[in-house]
């Protein structure tokens, strides 16, 4: 008797840990950015002027500058003669200080994002390279749908549709 009232204690109890455990991460897997897709036709390459933009970014796993244009105005760059890309400092509202590592670094391909707002050149303070600094003040920002993180395993039910909690920095 004793013996079947510690296994439903134990059952119940079992439950009861699984059932906050799914109900808190269906919290935390809640949309809080939706991504974004690009336009389907690509444009030719050209050198981005400064001014106001709005510039298809790729995060890259470097020193500053950290991000590499391949478009503009929502649309990639035609895939020919555009290696190197140009790359750009940003500044302002940075997607790299807002989102966490498992975004950025362990994704399966390169997180693409569009960063609007103002662009200016400045003197690169690196000697050995003489090209001036591009500089990308940004106001606001998307990601650009799919969406890859690190390791699915840990989170099952993330989409490559959408943010979530989980994925910003705390």
């Amino acid at each position: 008797m004793r013996n079947n009232k510690l296994k439903i204690i134990v059952t119940f109890s079992f439950l009861i840990v699984i059932t906050i455990l799914v109900v808190w991460t269906i919290f935390q897997e809640d949309p809080v950015k939706r991504a974004v897709t690009l336009n389907t036709s690509n444009v030719n390459y050209s050198k981005v002027s400064t001014g106001k933009v709005e510039l298809v970014v790729g995060y890259t796993q470097s020193t500053d500058p950290r991000w590499a244009v391949i478009g503009v105005n929502g649309s990639k760059f035609d895939e020919q003669g555009i290696e190197p890309y140009e790359y750009i400092a940003v500044e302002g509202n940075d997607p790299a200080n807002e989102l966490n590592e498992e975004i950025l670094l362990y994704s399966e391909h390169t997180p693409v994002f569009i960063l609007r707002g103002q662009l200016r050149e400045e003197d690169n303070p690196n000697k050995l390279d003489l090209k001036a600094l591009k500089v990308l003040t940004v106001e606001s920002w998307d990601i650009v749908e799919p969406i890859s993180r690190g390791n699915k395993f840990f989170r099952p039910l993330s989409s490559s549709k959408y943010l979530s909690r989980l994925d910003f920095v705390k």
